[in-house]
């Protein structure tokens, strides 16, 4: 064996745990450069993979239970929260996707209604 498949700490070989841990950190670097790529690369609009293409988002918004909507690119997996500097961007922008909801007890209050038929084509006709 090559002195690279000796652990500099413990002396053991290649499944030795520091090994493993510095790999597997290495991967996981590698791991968020390739996503931090994609979702730059990605124009989060449908038509990216070639199929309907169009002007609409390939986001799918969700109103989550704390009441604030957070956004998936179906193509690139980005999440859009309202922290991000574009999110007002992305969510003014008509959504190829159906916004879903959490779970609710309590009727949808008219801006909750509001938001639902701008990004979910009219579905609080059937609530």
């Amino acid at each position: 064996m090559s002195d690279n498949n000796w652990c500099k700490f413990c002396g053991e070989g290649v499944l030795c745990k520091h090994i493993l841990h510095e790999r597997m950190r290495q991967i996981s670097e590698l791991v968020k450069t390739h996503q931090k790529e994609m979702h730059d690369a990605c124009s989060h609009l449908q038509g990216d993979l070639g199929i309907m293409a169009g002007p609409k988002t390939a986001i799918v918004w969700h109103m989550y239970d704390d009441k604030v909507i957070r956004g998936i690119c179906t193509q690139c997996n980005r999440f859009f929260v309202p922290e991000d500097s574009d999110y007002l961007h992305w969510f003014s922008m008509e959504s190829g996707n159906t916004m879903s909801i959490a779970g609710r007890v309590e009727p949808l209050t008219d801006e909750e209604k509001r938001l639902i038929d701008k990004h979910g084509f009219g579905i609080t006709e059937i609530l």
